[in-house]
């Protein structure tokens, strides 16, 4: 397919994923749904409902009442991350929480929360963000947002921040078991009251532990009993990742970043119970411990599918760079959500627009592209009157084209 007619191209995608969603949702809230993930893509200046009532078909009010409205954000982006994953055959579930700032007091869920970035906690929002990993394509697609309550709430709720992303995977474990049974998270999530909870709804949990976890040697059953009185023996010795017992580890043939794989099925006492184990030992002595609660996985698939999970951090950055995902004006949770998952699903719709395309083009191609096209239009539309498309076809194609990026 050939990028010839950015703007109608988003939008036929747009109506196609929505046709094919099973939520009954008025013709209305779709069509605006549809406009509001195109004006996403259109602005180039902050994306609010100020803008969007400026350049858009409806006044502000119209984009506050469409934000307020339930919608399957999860389910519209599953049906576009199946269609752009067609021909992978390991997909995986990526989840990783992204700080959002925000001024103000009476947003709710304010607080401090953990920025990355900043290497510290600041005053704003946080969300969950919860992604499908293309394993064979190492690429990635951008599934649900949940926004963190404050820790007020979370004290109301009876829960921690691990017993929240938790129980939010659990309330979604339908639809996301129906794209892949494999969650893939950082080392945050490799304790045992969240990997315990994925096991029990049907999870596997690949993820990393901290390099001074406490492993121990699994042994056979005849090796248990010892017969001497007393308990028989549930693990052996701990694990010196220094020296590792070549008699049970084995090295991996794939060597990664000038270093060596090891394997091997240990006890995890932060997890009590049996993983699949992977070493990464670096030339300098330093080392890396990856793991998998499937035992019967294979070491490269273990790596593969942890270092897929980085994509994900790759879409929050491109919501937050060209989909305004820090820019939304609502001070509600709902109106919030909506407008997080909306930037989300904007940035799917384009990639899945660039992997259509004959072309090699970025997501800032496509951005440029779509908000040069949008106001061509919004000037003819202006005019009075519409133009002989025969006549202008090369003056739209030069003002489409016309300007230059930044060096």
């Amino acid at each position: 397919m050939k990028i010839s007619d950015p703007l109608n191209q988003f939008a036929q995608i747009c109506q196609e994923i929505l046709a094919q969603c099973s939520q009954k949702v008025s013709k209305t809230l779709k069509r605006n749904i549809a406009e509001v993930l195109e004006l996403y893509m259109a602005l180039n200046s902050r994306i609010n409902f100020t803008q969007m009532g400026k350049i858009g078909e409806h006044i502000e009010q119209t984009y506050r009442n469409t934000f307020s409205h339930e919608f399957d954000w999860l389910e519209f982006n599953s049906l576009l991350a199946q269609r752009y994953f067609a021909s992978d055959k390991r997909k995986a579930i990526a989840i990783d929480p992204s700080y959002i700032p925000k001024s103000g007091k009476h947003t709710d869920f304010l607080d401090y929360f953990w920025s990355g970035a900043a290497s510290q906690a600041k005053w704003g929002l946080e969300i969950l963000a919860i992604a499908m990993l293309g394993i064979d394509s190492h690429d990635c697609i951008s599934l649900y947002a949940q926004q963190t309550p404050d820790n007020i709430s979370l004290e109301r709720y009876d829960s921690n921040l691990i017993d929240w992303y938790a129980r939010i995977i659990e309330s979604k474990k339908t639809q996301l078991l129906s794209l892949s049974k494999y969650v893939v998270a950082d080392s945050f999530f490799a304790v045992r009251t969240f990997v315990g909870r994925m096991n029990t709804i049907g999870f596997d949990v690949i993820s990393r532990f901290h390099d001074n976890a406490h492993l121990r040697y699994c042994i056979s059953e005849e090796d248990k009993h010892t017969g001497k009185r007393g308990a028989p023996l549930k693990y052996g010795d701990k694990i010196d990742i220094n020296n590792l017992d070549m008699n049970i580890f084995k090295k991996v043939k794939k060597d990664i970043d000038d270093g060596e794989l090891y394997s091997a099925v240990v006890y995890a006492k932060a997890l009590k119970r049996n993983v699949k184990l992977v070493v990464w030992k670096g030339t300098k002595g330093q080392h890396k411990l990856y793991f998998s609660t499937d035992i019967d996985m294979s070491a490269e698939d273990v790596i593969e599918y942890y270092r897929t999970r980085f994509q994900i951090e790759f879409r929050i950055r491109d919501a937050k760079q060209y989909a305004g995902l820090t820019h939304c004006q609502a001070r509600h949770a709902d109106k919030l959500g909506f407008a997080f998952n909306a930037s989300f699903a904007s940035v799917n719709v384009a990639k899945l627009l660039i992997q259509q395309s004959e072309y090699t083009l970025t997501l800032r191609d496509v951005k440029y592209l779509i908000s040069s096209q949008y106001l061509i239009r919004r000037i003819f539309s202006r005019s009075g009157f519409f133009p002989n498309r025969k006549i202008n076809t090369k003056i739209v194609k030069e003002l489409l084209n016309f300007a230059a990026f930044a060096a």
